[in-house]
């Protein structure tokens, strides 16, 4: 599995790895590569993971939203808030309701406070750009079908055990999902769609355990076993494109 498309609040200046209304997850720092077994310590602040091998500690969006955002070159959760921010929040949602009716509203809508002041906060209060990028999101979300993906629609693929959200928080409190690199086999034409679903069913499900005010989850890669016939181009160009 990767980590999908569509997630919903940046992070980190590394690459991008999931954009709004095309991807699902977020952003990659790059140096923080460590062995399972380091990350699981401190993570975790113990020794309970069973996998040991190279993992990457990936900081994700607030997914609670499931959207995304470009890279950015400051954490979103840092990001300033001005005194008049509902000002920006009654802007882009007048947008939204003259100029997209037709897109859903309720929790992860159009009308969401929390999700209009977070895209604000990622295109640095931008309101065309904000409204934009949210368009995007919101459309990419409706037209992949996000809202009816359920447990038993991604069994399948659940059952294979390549990923999955862990039992436990990370020390910090982040929700946590493991990819085990080594049992995933993209040539299996017929499960394309059900993994791609699976990535954005997990994503979903750890957003849900967010602390009250979280902005990230932390996902932890084994390649211990991971050989050529594991990569998964076609996954990864459903990510970036």
């Amino acid at each position: 599995m990767a980590i999908v498309r569509a997630a919903s609040r940046a992070l980190l200046p590394t690459f991008r790895l999931l954009c709004c209304g095309q991807h699902l997850l977020s952003h990659f720092d790059s140096s923080t590569v460590r062995t399972v077994r380091q990350v699981d310590k401190l993570a975790f602040g113990r020794g309970d993971l069973k996998n040991h091998g190279t993992s990457t500690d990936l900081l994700g969006h607030n997914a609670r939203r499931c959207y995304s955002a470009q890279a950015t070159h400051q954490s979103i959760e840092a990001a300033p808030v001005p005194p008049d921010y509902q000002t920006y929040v009654d802007r882009v949602k007048a947008r939204l309701e003259t100029e997209r009716a037709d897109l859903p509203v309720g929790k992860n809508g159009r009308d969401d406070e929390d999700l209009l002041l977070w895209f604000l906060r990622d295109r640095n209060f931008d309101v065309d750009a904000a409204v934009a990028k949210l368009v995007e999101a919101l459309e990419w979300r409706r037209e992949f079908g996000v809202g009816e993906i359920t447990e038993a629609s991604v069994s399948k693929v659940a059952s294979i055990g390549e990923a999955y959200v862990h039992s436990y928080p990370a020390k910090d409190g982040r929700p946590v999902i493991i990819v085990i690199s080594s049992k995933q086999f993209p040539n299996d034409e017929r499960l394309i769609e059900t993994r791609q679903k699976h990535c954005v069913y997990l994503i979903e499900k750890a957003l849900t355990q967010l602390s009250p005010g979280g902005e990230s989850f932390l996902g932890i890669f084994d390649l211990r076993g991971f050989q050529p016939k594991n990569g998964d181009l076609k996954f990864v160009n459903f990510l970036v494109t």
